[in-house]
């Protein structure tokens, strides 16, 4: 005797076949640029070579919005990026962090602190001396300006070439003009978009890298004469209008993050769609298999 299948059973069915088709149609990686940063830790481990030098970049979250974008592009130079950046960070817990991360060495320190506790200039001004007393022993110091899009920020931008200039070996990097540029930033005006983190990483890696480079190979090419510093160092130059191959070099890499976006939205979109289809026509295959046996058992 032929016993009809219940509404449950026939359901319960479908649902597995649709849990089934989402996770056979699920692409191997979510977008491209998902699956160009994902590898294997052992594998980037394994046979790797030395990095050419050590880069700390020290910052709030504002940096904390380009952290991976930041150590892929230096990576992709040759060298390690190493980002502690965190949510509300003072300028004064980021000096501290500083020191700590310090012991472990660096050919050069990214700074980008102050959005959140540049209201007082001389307050602030206490702390940026703390800071750049922290990496006083790291050849290379920069750092990024904040995007003046509160009051306050343009003097306490003030305040960073001031003091950078005190000190040999300080580049002040002007992200408020980069950042001006349009897309760069969300609604406040100073997070980052995915356009602006990939701008800001390339921004970073370029004016670093072109220092590092410098001194490589000075380095490497001085064989028998050694050069004495100066008596007295002039003062650091201020890149508060980016050169024009940077710039361009950060809109490119701000078109690329735009086009990436555009092509996940697209494809995750139409990949919701198939998924929601697929679930359709199984459900109505299934309710007709079902109607099918409850004709077949009242006859």
């Amino acid at each position: 005797m032929h016993h009809p299948r219940s509404v449950a059973t026939v359901l319960g069915v479908a649902a597995t076949l649709a849990v089934t088709c989402v996770a056979l149609a699920a692409p191997a990686s979510a977008t491209r640029a998902d699956a160009a940063t994902r590898q294997d830790p052992g594998a980037a481990a394994e046979g790797q070579a030395a990095p050419a030098g050590r880069v700390l970049l020290v910052g709030d979250s504002i940096m904390l919005g380009a952290a991976p974008q930041l150590e892929a592009s230096f990576a992709q130079a040759g060298y390690q990026a190493v980002v502690d950046a965190d949510e509300s960070r003072s300028t004064a817990a980021g000096a501290v962090t500083a020191s700590r991360r310090l012991t472990e060495g660096a050919d050069a320190v990214v700074v980008m602190l102050g959005a959140n506790d540049a209201g007082n200039p001389e307050s602030y001004r206490q702390r940026v001396k703390e800071v750049v007393a922290a990496t006083a022993w790291v050849p290379h110091l920069y750092w990024m300006t904040i995007p003046e899009v509160r009051g306050y920020y343009p003097a306490a931008n003030q305040v960073v070439r001031e003091e950078l200039a005190l000190r040999p070996g300080a580049e002040v990097l002007d992200w408020n003009s980069v950042s001006a540029s349009g897309g760069m930033t969300a609604g406040d005006g100073l997070h980052l978009t995915p356009a602006g983190a990939n701008a800001m990483a390339w921004f970073v890696t370029v004016n670093v890298l072109e220092d590092l480079a410098a001194t490589t190979t000075t380095t490497t090419t001085t064989t028998t004469t050694t050069t004495e510093p100066p008596a007295t160092t002039a003062a650091p130059s201020t890149s508060q209008s980016p050169s024009a191959d940077i710039r361009q070099t950060a809109e490119r890499a701000a078109q690329t993050a735009a086009d990436s976006s555009v092509w996940g939205f697209a494809t995750t979109t139409a990949y919701a769609f198939a998924v929601v289809l697929a679930v359709l026509v199984i459900l109505g295959a299934s309710l007709a298999i079902w109607a099918l046996w409850r004709t077949r058992g009242s006859a």
